[in-house]
């Protein structure tokens, strides 16, 4: 936000001061970034796997690094960065490789320089309880091993959680201990084989943001799994000292309407991946005039074509996975809450003793769980309390980078005339509100690109991503302007 200036700086003072951005960028000579699809592409071939090249020697990791380092480096020196978002990004990228190389002070600059570009307390929330930490002890140490750098490490490490409002801190410890007792390195390395060396085979090398996530893998690696039971231990022992002082928050918010009072059905669309309609019998949307989906609304493969499937599709192996994949949500809330219970002892003895391979196939199913289960999520949560709801189904596949075809103009066509079907349906039943809890960007579609074998020109992988994005983007837009009385919730 600019400041209001004082009536006594002249008309051409205060030109001056606010195109002093665009001044620095002609003449530094940069060029101008207003977003991440304004950067330069790059990309690192490999002829083996991803998840060799994360578990490699020093020397062949550290050949990788100096590569990606020098194309990060360009960045900095050649584009004047004004999308906060973007940038954040890249000092994240930077500070991983100052990381990986043991540049500690500089790490820590880097680190000053993301939490200023901040806005929220959860913000740069890992670099400022792990990372900085870490770096601390290891400067205080000189090192990175022995009792004295653990030492150094628990006594920052607390620190910076005693630092964190108490809301947020409360909120996400649990989670970190959940998190780092169960993330072990077979759950890393697998995950790398599931979401890396698939796209990796067909095209042959990685992308430049495959990279700044490969690099900070290998740095959760070999530097915070060391770590993992001081972690642990302080996060307890948090946990426990602040369990008094913990307010749920959500109870003063929560809003319950009684089925005698007469309400007026309000109908509101979950425009998902889909919803299970079995859970909601006396609040779901009965159209008088179906579609050649059903009476509940309207539902498209991954094609784009109509289906009559409102629940996103799994085999019958996928749902068998599913049901282990529940069973262990008990496990880990015990083990997040502090409790010694079977469920928990039984979620940390699978995740301590699954193989890779076991790992890898656990991960290659997360986002068809995560397709599955999530729209009827959402629907829960529009549901609650509230018998007058009406809801709508309005399902497609948002995980578009993970889809087995190439994007096509032509494909990003038929799913924008989808989006005006959908549109079309909203306005004429009088959908009040429409929750769309997804987005995309053209990051996305240059990621589905490469993981179906089409990534090896970055330029040209570029020129097509922004082609069909911007058919996309504009179904979309489209689409929710052709809907003025419904109220459209987008990435909620």
């Amino acid at each position: 936000m600019l400041r209001r200036f004082r009536l006594r700086i002249s008309a051409a003072a205060c030109i001056l001061v606010l195109l002093a951005p665009e001044l620095h960028s002609q003449t530094s000579g940069k060029k101008r970034v207003s977003n991440q699809s304004d950067l330069p592409r790059f990309t690192y071939p490999l002829t083996g796997s991803a998840s060799d090249l994360v578990q490699s020697d020093a020397a062949t990791f550290n050949a990788f690094a100096a590569k990606v380092k020098a194309d990060l480096d360009s960045v900095f020196r050649d584009y004047d960065i004004q999308d906060k978002a973007t940038l954040r990004r890249l000092l994240s990228a930077r500070l991983n490789l100052q990381q990986a190389a043991g540049e500690n002070e500089q790490a820590l600059e880097t680190i000053a320089s993301m939490v200023a570009l901040g806005e929220k307390p959860i913000d740069n929330l890992e670099e400022k309880t792990l990372i900085r930490p870490q770096l601390q002890a290891a400067i205080a140490a000189k090192g990175t091993s022995g009792p004295g750098y653990e030492q150094a490490f628990r006594k920052y490490y607390r620190e910076a959680w005693e630092a964190l409002p108490s809301d947020v801190a409360q909120e996400r410890a649990r989670s970190v201990i959940v998190g780092t007792t169960l993330y072990t390195s077979a759950a890393l390395i697998g995950g790398v084989k599931a979401n890396f060396d698939p796209a990796v085979k067909k095209s042959g090398a990685l992308s430049n943001g495959q990279a700044w996530t490969l690099i900070g893998l290998r740095n959760y690696l070999q530097i915070f799994m060391p770590l993992d039971g001081i972690v642990v231990d302080v996060m307890r022992q948090y946990v426990a000292a602040h369990k008094a002082q913990q307010v749920d928050i959500w109870q003063a918010r929560d809003v319950t309407f009684a089925p005698d009072q007469k309400l007026t059905p309000v109908v509101v669309a979950i425009w998902d991946s889909g919803v299970d309609v079995s859970l909601f019998p006396d609040q779901l949307f009965n159209d008088p005039d179906p579609t050649t989906s059903g009476n509940h609304g309207l539902a498209f493969d991954d094609n784009g074509n109509p289906s009559t499937s409102w629940l996103f599709p799994v085999t019958a192996a996928q749902h068998q996975h599913y049901q282990d994949y529940l069973a262990d949500t008990k496990g880990r809330q015990d083990l997040g809450d502090g409790i010694d219970s079977q469920a928990a002892r039984d979620v940390v003895k699978r995740a301590s003793t699954q193989t890779v391979e076991q790992m890898r196939e656990r991960e290659s199913l997360e986002p068809v769980f995560d397709e599955y289960e999530h729209g009827t999520h959402v629907a829960g949560i529009a549901a609650h309390g509230n018998p007058a709801v009406r809801l709508v189904v309005a399902r497609f596949n948002d995980s578009i980078s993970s889809l087995p075809f190439q994007p096509t103009p032509e494909y990003a066509r038929h799913m924008a005339a989808d989006f005006m079907q959908m549109s079309d349906y909203f306005r004429t039943r009088n959908i009040r509100v429409v929750n769309m809890s997804w987005e995309n960007d053209p990051r996305e579609f240059e990621a589905w690109l490469s993981n179906t074998g089409a990534g090896a020109d970055v330029v040209e992988r570029k020129r097509r991503a922004a082609e069909v994005y911007a058919i996309w983007r504009d179904g979309v837009e489209s689409a929710i302007r052709s809907a003025p009385n419904t109220l459209f919730a987008c990435a909620a």
